[in-house]
């Protein structure tokens, strides 16, 4: 017997129900569906690599980020900044050592690009 024929007979066995059948019986079954499906679905699908700190949630695998539970937009480089940050909570950070991690440049350019970046990611996640 084919895989897609024993399924649709092993569907078809736990979805008969007897004439008197307890409501317990149904949500046991039910539950045993939906847990089959997770384990056949889920098991494919690699979790994202996420980030919650402060009600602020950050998906670093979709790069998607939710204040509050709304989902705002930033741009690459504010995306960038607010994940190192959020991956160093409680760590201070010169200008030029934010300049050289995000930007991955040495303070050869304007770092107050770094000033800006910092004040519109905050503007963004209130």
């Amino acid at each position: 017997m084919t895989s897609i024929k024993s399924a649709a007979w092993d569907w078809e066995r736990m979805t008969i129900l007897p004439s008197h059948f307890s409501p317990s019986e149904l949500v046991a079954r039910v539950k045993a569906h939906l847990a089959r499906y997770e384990r056949l679905i889920g098991s494919n699908t690699p979790e994202n690599d996420t980030i919650e700190i402060r009600g602020i949630r950050i998906d670093k695998t979709a790069r998607r980020v939710w204040v509050n539970g709304e989902e705002k937009q930033f741009t690459t480089k504010e995306f960038d900044l607010l994940t190192f940050l959020a991956e160093n909570p409680n760590h201070v950070f010169t200008k030029e050592e934010l300049f050289r991690k995000i930007w991955d440049m040495e303070s050869i350019r304007d770092i107050a690009t770094v000033t800006v970046h910092i004040k519109r990611s905050a503007k963004r996640s209130r």
